[in-house]
């Protein structure tokens, strides 16, 4: 590797380590909003392809999302243990561990990859019937599940890639990738929609088809570029057990509480769907359009998950406590900005998917709503990048799970079918749940030892002592 790459990369970690914070934050979160919100335009864009074929097609893409979201969460949840035990490696200033850790997210994920693939195909029907998916929208959902886990191994190829360099705190590299892939998809989805009259099998083609180019030229950039640091031998990619195991403390929780929050989510579907068509297409491009306010502040959480593993690896406890801090302000400024931008025109975003008046009602109801949570949820994504960052997947998971399984599904039961509410017995828990899964988040932070390493292999990774 040049003398210039290597400098570069001594730089960005002296920053995570002593840098301004505030600074630190905002360089390392641009990347992953930008990226977030690239991807955000891609489902927007696939949405809007979409819905020009009907609204049964949009409702299926809509309905099949927590079955994705689910497999995206765990390959991701596990990349996440890889962010955390590499970071710390980093601060630790353990190159070799941290490139041996690397070459074992790699085969992990790209195993779990084809598994899932598989697993997914027999599986989904199922689920679709358990979510109580018919007709039309049952036959199209299937069409594009059965497309979209092709490329299920190459997406987890890519988390693999993105989770060495999120480590490293190099966001830039995989919003590249990110946004190549995106810009790709949205080219391809009107040819393979419309010119090749494929319709969602078009856009489930499109999608698989930039997931292979990301999956395989990011772990081939990854291997052959001089320019990587972390670049391991091809023979560390044979399983070592210990080293899975280290990822799987963290990123297993992750995992589960991602996965088990999709579950959610299909449960949520198949309620929202008992007040008819409409309303669900309502709730789709309701959380379609506030995604575009959610994914910076995601990317808010992401970093600190980096800055929070590299100090605790480095022993800088002081340093991770003040960016929880400093990324709690950052993300409720941009919370703010995002409430005073829909109040104003989520009625025309709304727009763009549909010109049903029943719909365009239920949205704009939807969209308030949940709108005024987006400083909650806000909140809660700086929780999750603080525990994942510290290595603690379990807190992680608790809080995800706690959200919808503990707060919002018991809400909406008993809105429904106690008080008889309509269709508010949905959008109120939005408000509910993001409440009490932040006042979780707050008590897990105050009674766990969060501040010490994922590992502890030597005397110099013994548990860090807490500062005040």
């Amino acid at each position: 590797m040049s003398n210039g790459a290597s400098k570069a990369k001594d730089l960005r970690r002296e920053s995570i380590l002593h840098g301004n914070l505030y600074k630190v934050i905002i360089t390392l979160s641009l990347p992953i909003m930008l990226s977030n919100l690239i991807q955000t335009f891609y489902n927007l864009a696939d949405s809007y392809f979409v819905s020009r074929l009907g609204e049964t097609e949009l409702n299926a893409i809509g309905v099949v999302w927590p079955i994705v979201f689910a497999l995206i969460g765990l390959g991701g949840g596990l990349s996440l243990g890889a962010v955390a035990l590499i970071s710390n490696h980093i601060g630790a200033g353990k190159k070799e561990d941290a490139k041996h850790a690397a070459a074992q997210i790699v085969s992990y994920l790209f195993i779990l990859g084809v598994v899932m693939a598989a697993l997914g195909y027999i599986v989904a029907p199922l689920i679709l019937r358990l979510m109580n998916v018919t007709g039309e929208t049952y036959r199209y959902s299937v069409e594009y599940l059965n497309i979209i886990f092709i490329g299920v191994p190459f997406m987890y190829l890519f988390f693999a890639f993105q989770s060495v360099e999120q480590s490293q705190g190099n966001m830039m590299l995989p919003m590249i990738f990110s946004g190549i892939s995106v810009v790709l998809n949205i080219i391809l989805d009107p040819v393979f929609i419309f010119v090749l009259d494929l319709g969602v099998k078009g856009a489930a083609i499109a999608t698989i088809l930039s997931r292979i180019l990301l999956g395989v030229g990011s772990i081939t950039f990854f291997f052959a570029s001089k320019k990587t640091k972390y670049k391991p031998e091809l023979r560390k990619l044979i399983p070592d057990m210990k080293i899975i195991g280290q990822i799987s403390k963290t990123g297993v929780p992750a995992s589960l509480g991602q996965v088990t929050s999709s579950v959610g989510f299909m449960v949520i579907n198949g309620l929202v769907l008992s007040y008819g068509e409409d309303v669900l297409t309502a709730f789709i491009i309701g959380n379609r359009i506030v995604s575009l306010v959610m994914m910076p502040c995601m990317g808010i959480g992401s970093a600190l998950s980096t800055i929070v593993g590299q100090n605790i690896g480095a022993n800088l406890v002081a340093r991770a406590k003040e960016s929880l801090i400093k990324s709690f302000q950052v993300s409720l400024v941009i919370a703010a900005l995002g409430v005073g931008i829909l109040l104003i025109l989520s009625e025309s975003f709304i727009m763009l998917f549909t010109d049903s008046a029943d719909v365009i009602s239920y949205a704009k109801e939807y969209a308030l709503i949940i709108t005024l949570a987006l400083p909650l949820m806000s909140i809660f994504n700086i929780w999750t990048g603080l525990f994942i960052g510290a290595g603690k997947g379990t807190f992680s998971m608790i809080i995800m799970m706690s959200r919808l399984w503990i707060y919002r599904i018991p809400s909406i039961l008993i809105l429904k079918y106690v008080f008889h509410v309509n269709e508010f017995a949905v959008w109120y828990p939005m408000i509910i749940s993001n409440l009490l899964a932040c006042m979780t988040g707050y008590v897990l932070y105050r009674r766990g030892n969060i501040f010490r390493p994922v590992y502890l292999n030597d005397e110099s990774t013994e548990a860090l002592p807490e500062e005040t």
